[in-house]
């Protein structure tokens, strides 16, 4: 697994013109999983929607959001985020994280 600006992170091919935050090569017979961290509030713009659209698209990357929140908001977060997404044809899988007191909610991949 390799994360945006380390060392070890080799560029996927471009997607909607920016690459995935995080990018985890499961193998040759899997797509690569690619993650996108947003801020709940970033999802309503056309260019995130567009990019995940391009994401999903792809048949080599299976791409899937998180959110970056407080831990109390997390389930209201997701499943808002869950509803915007399926409005606009995509069904991703979503997660929410506060990196400040190491919590992740909603990550069973």
């Amino acid at each position: 697994m390799r994360a945006l600006g380390s060392p070890d992170f080799s560029e996927p091919p471009p997607a909607a013109g920016h690459p995935p935050d995080v990018l985890c090569e499961v193998g040759r017979d899997s797509p690569a999983i690619c993650f996108e961290v947003e801020l709940p509030e970033t999802l309503v713009r056309r260019a995130t929607v567009a990019r995940l659209r391009a994401l999903a698209e792809q048949e080599a990357m299976e791409p899937r959001v998180v959110l970056v929140g407080e831990p109390d908001l997390h389930e209201r977060q997701i499943a808002q985020a869950r509803r915007m997404l399926m409005r606009a044809g995509l069904r991703l899988e979503v997660a929410a994280i506060a990196p400040e007191q190491e919590t992740i909610t909603g990550a069973d991949w």
